[in-house]
C-alpha cells in the first residue's frame, strides 16, 4: 500500500534533487572559495577597491560550503520523499538566487575594473 503523499518515481525524483542540490553547493563552494578570492589580488594591482558583493563572498565564503552539508543532513530529516521534495524544490530557488548572485560578484569586479581602466 502506497503511503500519504508518495507517488511513482518519488524516491529517484527525491535523490536526483539531493544529488543536484550537493552538486550546486559544491559549486558554490568552489567558486567562493577559489574564483572569487582571486579578483582581490587584480584590483589591488590597479590600486582599486573590490566591490561589496565580491567583498562580502570572500568574508561569508565559509557559509557557502554549508550547503552540501545542509543537503545531505535534510535527507534523513525529511520523512518522506515528498517531503524531500517539497524541501528541495525551495532549496534549489535559494541556490539559483545564490549562483545569480554569485555570478554578479564575479563579474561586476571586471565590469568595474574595465571601467577604471
Amino acid at each position: 500500500m502506497a503511503s500519504q503523499g508518495a507517488f511513482p518515481g518519488g524516491k529517484i525524483a527525491a535523490i536526483i534533487l539531493t544529488l543536484v542540490a550537493l552538486l550546486f553547493g559544491i559549486a558554490l563552494g568552489l567558486a567562493g572559495t577559489f574564483v572569487i578570492p582571486e579578483f582581490k589580488s587584480v584590483f589591488s594591482a590597479f590600486g582599486a577597491g573590490l566591490p561589496l558583493p565580491a567583498v562580502l563572498v570572500i568574508k561569508f565564503g565559509f557559509i557557502l560550503w554549508a550547503l552540501p552539508l545542509l543537503a545531505a543532513i535534510f535527507w534523513w530529516l525529511l520523512p518522506s520523499n515528498m517531503a524531500r521534495i517539497k524541501f528541495y524544490a525551495v532549496f534549489w530557488a535559494f541556490e539559483i538566487i545564490l549562483i545569480a548572485l554569485m555570478v554578479i560578484a564575479m563579474y561586476w569586479p571586471i565590469f568595474k575594473l574595465g571601467s577604471a581602466v
